[in-house]
């Protein structure tokens, strides 16, 4: 279930794959020092029964080793091998949208999950490679 102020919906979730990306994907990108990318496939749809809106976008996270979180970055839309989900804002019951998110993990860490967390870290989903 996915609160808001006066609004409640259920939301399906899912977390398809884990995968790092290949440095070559990134050729004409700038991929900050000491990080390496990975590509996170999800999945979100509405089952209702009000709309969901995510005013932050939807909050995708990567739990890595020594606990930080680190958010997905955006791409530009040319960037073919990892393309987001495309969400309608708000998100009506019914609807649901896929694809991938690129993450950038410092080389040191480790993925230890995928995480859901539209609050703070009591309100996380998790997904374990």
């Amino acid at each position: 279930v996915y609160p808001e102020p006066d609004v409640t919906s259920a939301l399906s979730l899912r977390v398809a794959s884990v995968v790092a990306a290949k440095a070559r994907d990134f050729a004409l990108y700038r991929v900050p020092e000491g990080q390496r990318a990975y590509y996170v496939r999800v999945a979100v749809g509405n089952r209702g029964p009000e709309p969901a809106s995510f005013a932050e976008g939807v909050p995708w996270w990567l739990h890595v080793s020594g606990d930080p979180l680190v958010p997905a970055t955006s791409m530009p839309g040319s960037f073919a091998e990892c393309r987001a989900p495309e969400i309608d804002e708000p998100m009506s019951a019914g609807q649901s949208a896929e694809g991938c998110l690129v993450f950038f993990v410092p080389k040191d860490k480790s993925v230890e999950s995928v995480d859901f967390q539209p609050g703070d870290v009591t309100t996380a989903v998790r997904w374990t490679p």
